[in-house]
């Protein structure tokens, strides 16, 4: 069926329809699906993968496919095997050339990647190269300055906090329950432009999240240093919040600081009122729409760098890239005219090669020359 001509485009119109019901990531014919190991899941799975199959002629061969346990138990293995009758393959393992661990993976198990891309750059062809293909690794937004370039640990940033929103607002998603790991910088951004509204409190942590008027560690700092790191990471509202349990959970002698947080506190907690039946909201606000967007994170990564104010002319405007490029270095005094190569030890013209009437500057060849631009 692989030679098919019609096979990729039946394989598009149905992919289409499947992918809002599962979630899976598909290249050319490999396909990874994470689910969890219960009779359920497998026997759904199993069965949209035959409805698949017949409506596009696309079968899956189980006898090509593994599974490949995520610290499973023994017992989950033995179901999973019988029920999709297919191989099975230790972890961590590789998809599309790239080791897939529950860790972060060594520079070591990387650097293949970075010789293989190195192959592929022989340093001779740099100097031949248009300057618009050489962009330089300035990883700002053109208003602050940059080319536009994303900056890689930034755009890490961006999608762990994704997952933070999604842990928080999808429900669904088949890595709920596992822990996450994100930086602590992303952690704070994702608390500061994050707004919660307390319904139920079946969802919100009662010591760690913004739910009492946008806030909560900063009402009673000096109380949450007496809390265990277990209680601040799983005990919800809804827990807290009954019988007054969370005051069962502060450990230790209070100083007067911690007691005047306590009062505190309590009058901030007493003026709260669970809702039944209701669940609770999240509100991202560093978007109008209120729903997570990785721009708009990005975006506020760069709050108060400062704005360079010809950007527009600069980069807005319909000049090739290798002429637009030509104005952002002289903005940022990357030309070298004769009085920076002074100002370097280098060896330079005594005067203007052009006009050879006074000394050689930017401003001069740009603005006074009359033999310059």
């Amino acid at each position: 069926m692989a030679l098919d001509p019609l096979s990729p485009m039946l394989f598009i119109l149905v992919m289409d329809v499947l992918n809002s019901v599962v979630m899976l990531l598909l290249k050319a014919d490999n396909v990874v699906m994470f689910l969890r190991p219960t009779v359920n899941n497998i026997t759904i799975i199993k069965q949209l993968l035959d409805v698949f199959g017949h409506a596009s002629g696309l079968v899956t061969n189980l006898q090509k496919s593994s599974v490949t346990p995520i610290q499973c138990k023994e017992e989950d293995l033995e179901i999973i095997s019988n029920l999709l009758s297919c191989g099975v393959k230790e972890f961590p393992c590789t998809y599309l050339g790239l080791s897939l661990n529950i860790k972060k993976s060594s520079k070591a198990k990387l650097q293949f990647l970075v010789d293989k891309v190195a192959d592929n750059l022989p340093t001779w062809k740099a100097s031949l190269m248009n300057r618009a293909g050489r962009l330089t690794t300035v990883c700002r937004p053109p208003m602050y300055g940059g080319l536009g370039i994303h900056n890689l640990e930034l755009m890490n940033w961006v999608l762990r906090i994704r997952w933070l929103w999604l842990q928080k607002t999808d429900g669904a998603r088949a890595w709920q329950g596992l822990d996450l790991q994100v930086p602590s910088n992303a952690h704070v951004m994702f608390n500061m432009a994050m707004e919660t509204m307390v319904g139920n409190g079946q969802s919100i942590l009662f010591w760690s999240e913004r739910w009492i008027q946008g806030r909560t560690a900063e009402v009673a700092a000096n109380l949450i240093n007496l809390v265990q790191k277990k209680d601040i990471k799983n005990h919800i509202v809804a827990q807290a919040l009954e019988n007054h349990r969370w005051t069962t959970e502060i450990r230790g002698a209070l100083p007067v600081q911690v007691i005047v947080e306590y009062l505190h506190l309590w009058d901030l907690v007493a003026e709260v009122e669970l809702q039944d039946g209701i669940s609770d909201q999240y509100h991202w606000k560093l978007d109008k729409t209120g729903e997570y967007t990785c721009k708009s994170a990005y975006k506020c990564l760069f709050v108060g760098t400062v704005r360079i104010a010809p950007w527009r002319k600069i980069w807005k405007n319909w000049a090739p890239l290798r002429c637009k490029l030509f104005p952002w270095l002289v903005f940022n005094k990357r030309c070298r005219p004769a009085d920076q190569l002074a100002s370097r030890g280098l060896s330079h013209p005594s005067a203007c090669p052009l006009c050879d009437q006074t000394e050689e500057t930017i401003h001069h060849l740009l603005s006074l020359d009359k033999f310059g631009i």
